[in-house]
């Protein structure tokens, strides 16, 4: 039996028109013309043959939504196939019926989920949402969807993909607008919207919501549907055991295999296909991570029932990360390697999209990291730039095959401030700049951009899966990872020698350094051995970085500070502790 979309009901559609046809009913007598929309139109869930609109009012209205293959005609209409949430305030007419209440919104918010079914695959409609006879949103070439392909079509898919960025600022808006700067110069269409998380800074409250998601994007809301996973901010306030909050209550999920993939029962994770690709959302904030858990059962269930060509799986925590977060030292980080990633690569998953820490890294294509500390040995497939016109792309056979590599990418750089702690060894790329993903699938080419706020692309990879291939382990694979610098920092006595040793990657490469504080280039001192300095009378930076030749990316600066003796930083004096209450 279908299941329409009521989040944490599993409500048979028939059941929901029979609500539909009751509300309808009850509250058209009390309609007002007046009604504002707060939040929306925008589109959630669709698939081939159904989509839903989703708005709120703030008073109660008769719902219609029209809809049509030009927006001069919209020629279909309808009222019926409805889910109603409402705020406090509001009075159900029959509390009998099976309704839902928003977790917090505004007193007297009524949120209207309105579906709309029998629609033709791979088809543009426009739509208009109506309070009875009067239109309250929508109705021009602004205002429409397109249906996703039959599945298993092979269709070209275009991505957008952004995290960390609910900040509502002018550095989110700068990485909103540099990509639609590209999106509007190739006048390619957007097909779908992954967010990985923390769309609502600070605690993912409904005004938090408002200011850091459907203000900024509602341009793309309104004809892209956003498939989000639940990042730390967003649980401040949202529950994905419960499946209650603002973040719940903002967004309609497949919880029953309603968009493709096998049913979750839960809107924490889900699934999803478009044409002949597989996504898939998982709770890593939440919810248990293990591998004997409710979450990754679902996941092996789902992953053995898909025959797509392509998988992507999206989620918050990355299993990977020097940023500023670690991926060494964090449970919810370690625990989606050690615990997670194992599944997905035994099923040949492709990409894994993530945030959380606020910085863009790129990975090499890489199959087995699971240990901790992560290291590069051994688990590196290809360790080039994964470029057409460079190294060359990433290769893996047609379809979905066990260990043949997988891209993972941290995309924390959507708004939020950028922090770099290290370096993570099997990251191919590593930027300090704000920006967001755009990525196109087209047949057996997957292509990979990372678009700053200027709308300058800065990274790309592509993997190519066509034919047979034969991943090899690297054996002494390239690693971002700078020199090492021995004094490691802090304060020498007396003069001393300078020591820095190259990783094993660049260990035939030249390794440059500067003393001053300024950039290392090839143009910058070269280490030949040992530098003998003097005593310091002032803090000195060494700053350094290996290079292998113009045509190799060099690795990331290695910086230490060290200061003369009692010239360091100053420690703060611990206070005495307060001496214990006489009674």
């Amino acid at each position: 039996m279908l299941f329409c979309s009521l989040p944490r009901l599993a409500t048979p559609c028939n059941t929901l028109k029979t609500l539909g046809v009751f509300l309808a009913l009850s509250l058209g007598s009390i309609a007002s013309s007046h009604a504002a929309v707060p939040r929306g139109p925008y589109i959630q869930l669709s698939t081939e043959d159904s989509v839903i609109v989703v708005w709120r009012s703030d008073v109660a209205t008769h719902p219609v939504v029209r809809y049509g293959k030009s927006w001069q005609n919209l020629d279909q209409r309808e009222a019926k196939d409805f889910a109603l949430k409402v705020a406090g305030g509001v009075e159900v007419p029959d509390p009998r019926k099976r309704y839902s209440r928003l977790h917090s919104a505004v007193d007297g918010t009524r949120q209207y989920e309105m579906r709309l079914s029998g629609l033709e695959p791979d088809t543009r409609y426009y739509y208009a949402v109506y309070d009875g006879d009067d239109r309250l949103a929508g109705g021009d070439e602004n205002y429409f969807f397109v249906t996703h392909p039959v599945i298993g079509t092979d269709a070209p898919i275009r991505i957008w993909a952004v995290g960390d960025s609910g900040k509502g600022n002018e550095t989110q808006n700068g990485v909103y607008q540099g990509a639609l700067k590209v999106m509007a110069a190739e006048d390619k269409p957007l097909n779908m919207y992954l967010h990985v998380g923390d769309m609502a800074y600070t605690h993912g409250r409904e005004d938090e919501f408002q200011k850091g998601f459907f203000d900024m994007y509602q341009s793309t809301l309104r004809h892209a549907v956003c498939w989000p996973s639940m990042g730390n901010h967003e649980g401040h306030t949202s529950d994905g055991l419960r499946q209650t909050g603002p973040y719940y209550d903002a967004y309609v999920s497949p919880a029953y295999g309603e968009a493709g993939g096998v049913p979750s029962g839960t809107e924490a994770y889900y699934s999803f296909d478009y044409g002949r690709a597989h996504f898939i959302c998982l709770n890593s904030y939440d919810v248990d991570r293990s591998a004997d858990a409710a979450m990754a059962q679902w996941l092996e269930k789902d992953l053995h029932a898909t025959d797509a060509d392509w998988l992507i799986t999206f989620f918050h925590h990355p299993p990977y990360t020097k940023g500023s977060h670690d991926s060494d030292r964090e449970i919810e980080l370690i625990e989606m390697r050690e615990q997670i990633m194992p599944i997905l690569e035994e099923h040949g998953v492709d990409m894994v999209l993530t945030g959380h820490s606020h910085i863009y890294e790129r990975s090499m294509l890489i199959d087995g990291a699971y240990a901790t500390p992560t290291t590069a040995d051994g688990v590196v497939l290809d360790d080039g730039d994964g470029h057409i016109h460079g190294d060359g792309a990433y290769h893996k056979s047609e379809g979905l095959h066990a260990h043949e590599g997988v891209a993972q990418l941290v995309i924390g750089h959507g708004g939020q401030n950028l922090t770099r702690k290290g370096a993570m060894p099997i990251m191919r790329r590593v930027q300090l700049e704000h920006g967001s993903m755009l990525i196109d699938i087209d047949g057996d080419t997957l292509t990979s951009r990372m678009i700053n706020s200027a709308g300058e692309t800065t990274d790309t990879f592509h993997i190519v899966k066509r034919g047979k291939a034969n991943p090899q382990i690297v054996d002494n694979p390239w690693t971002p990872v700078g020199p090492r610098v021995q004094p490691a920092g802090g304060e020498v006595v007396g003069a001393f020698e300078l020591k820095l040793t190259p990783s094993k990657f660049w260990r035939d490469g030249a390794v440059h350094y500067t003393l001053d504080g300024s950039d290392p280039t090839q143009e910058s001192p070269r280490y030949d051995g040992p530098v003998s300095l003097p005593a310091l009378i002032s803090p000195m930076a060494v700053r350094t970085r290996s290079f292998k030749g113009p045509d190799v990316d060099p690795s990331l600066e290695t910086v230490v500070i060290l200061y003369p003796e009692g010239g360091g930083p100053k420690k703060k004096e611990k206070k005495p502790a307060a001496p214990p209450p006489k009674f």
